[in-house]
């Protein structure tokens, strides 16, 4: 008797807590607009799911501004404000993204330390253009009752680019807050679909009947989910992180869902993780946006072990009379002066034909810092015999096994774009397109044989490679 009311009792608390851990919704919902876009990228973004390696990493820049009263009450310290972005960092280094923080003002703003949504337009003053403006108030109102913890809005109807958060949140609760919001910058819905308060319409099922890449969050590699925080009123989490609920599908099927993605109405303390696919559709949004990203890619050098010290290193502002270039250099000209710079905001290239002579200092830098002064990374040659770019298109791509019983490698040390395959009468077996410099190709299905493969490189070259099929 005395353990069967300890049970109860126990459960009671579980019940309670489930009840109370949750206490406030995102206030992140996505308009018409903002669906009709994303669906319209819905072929595009399947493709990137199913295919894409994340070859580079992609920079954001973040601006972060602290609403303070002159009356006093709760401040978040800049130090708290890193912590953000480090909690950022930490689960978007998964999608090879990262955001360094250029800016960190606190200002005083009494009338906005208590955010009501309805005065969104006077936050504004605050914002600027070309990166993500993160801005933390107090507590964020509706109609003068609290509303949310945070909130954004989805790609197409964000113009200003701003992230909505409260400071009380952050102070009283440390959670992951900031990277579900940010998730719904980059077009994550919820996991359990475009509503706050509503209920999924996706099946639990992943077999025949699945409609999960078009339903819910339309992502198939987190389950169909009910809505873990049931109309935004009670809790289906208990204390230990299990769903306590007994929704079904229109199937009949119990929901599974996992209460501790980051995207879900879990309760906050048990929200650890991100799905693959769901870091997959942010690398996507992150490479369309439509304002200004940074993308760090490395400097191409060839035969770089003619150069000594190749290494990457902290750099000071290049010198004046650099060579400069807010996109790309491809160089192939020839350098016979003692000490030459390039500097780009994306990539250097050196071609062929490209020449240092003996004695020379070459260096090429990558600017991705906020304000274009401070560059990383770096690389620098000091050039001991003379530096000559030159090599045969067969020496960077290379394609393995071969023979093959039907899957091999292509390799490169450029960017490919396509690659076809072809009979020996050159017709077209296969064509597809490639954002990789190692693809994965698959001709089980063709009979045995030599066949040809004919690969496009980033830079416009285009290499034939002999294949045979066992």
């Amino acid at each position: 008797m005395i353990k069967k009311i300890v049970f109860l009792a126990f459960y009671f608390i579980l019940v309670v807590f489930s009840v109370n851990a949750q206490n406030f919704t995102c206030g992140a919902e996505p308009t018409k607009e903002d669906i009709d876009y994303l669906n319209s990228q819905k072929n595009d973004r399947n493709i990137f799911l199913k295919k894409y390696s994340y070859k580079d990493v992609i920079t954001f820049k973040v601006n972060i501004t602290r609403v303070s009263s002159s009356k006093g009450g709760r401040r978040m310290t800049e130090s708290e404000s890193d912590l953000q972005i480090d909690l950022l960092n930490q689960y978007y280094s998964n999608a090879n993204i990262q955001f360094i923080k250029c800016k960190d003002n606190e200002v005083y703003d009494d009338f906005l330390f208590d955010f009501n949504v309805e005065n969104e337009n006077k936050s504004y003053k605050y914002f600027e253009k070309g990166v993500i403006n993160i801005i933390y108030f107090n507590t964020i109102n509706r109609g003068g009752r609290p509303y949310a913890a945070g909130y954004t809005k989805f790609p197409k109807s964000n113009k200003e680019k701003a992230i909505y958060m409260t400071i009380s949140q952050f102070k009283n609760n440390p959670s992951t807050t900031i990277v579900h919001e940010m998730g719904h910058f980059f077009s994550l819905y919820h996991t359990h679909g475009k509503s706050n308060c509503g209920t999924t319409d996706e099946l639990v099922t992943r077999g025949k009947g699945k409609n999960c890449n078009s339903k819910g969050d339309e992502i198939c590699d987190t389950p169909a989910d009910p809505n873990l925080y049931r109309e935004c009123k009670y809790s289906e989490v208990d204390i230990l992180c299990k769903y306590i609920g007994v929704r079904k599908d229109r199937n009949g099927d119990l929901f599974k869902p996992d209460t501790k993605n980051i995207m879900s109405y879990s309760s906050s303390f048990c929200k650890n993780s991100l799905s693959q696919e769901q870091y997959s559709r942010v690398r996507f949004s992150a490479t369309s946006s439509d304002f200004v990203s940074i993308a760090n890619y490395d400097i191409f050098l060839f035969n770089h072990n003619n150069i000594d010290n190749n290494q990457i290193k902290n750099f000071t502002p290049l010198r004046n009379g650099a060579i400069k270039s807010l996109n790309k250099i491809e160089a192939s000209n020839q350098i016979t002066n003692s000490n030459v710079s390039y500097l780009s905001k994306n990539k250097i290239r050196l071609l062929p034909n490209f020449f240092v002579k003996k004695g020379s200092v070459f260096n090429a830098a990558i600017r991705y810092d906020c304000n274009g002064e401070n560059i990383l990374p770096y690389k620098r040659g000091i050039v001991k015999d003379k530096l000559k770019v030159e090599y045969k298109k067969d020496e960077i791509i290379s394609i393995y096994p071969n023979p093959s019983q039907g899957k091999f490698k292509i390799t490169s040390s450029e960017n490919i774009v396509n690659y076809t395959i072809l009979n020996q009468l050159g017709k077209i077996i296969y064509n597809s397109n490639a954002n990789t410099t190692n693809a994965e190709v698959d001709i089980q299905h063709l009979q045995m044989g030599i066949y040809f493969v004919k690969i496009a490189l980033e830079r416009g070259e285009i290499v034939t490679k002999k294949i045979i099929k066992k």
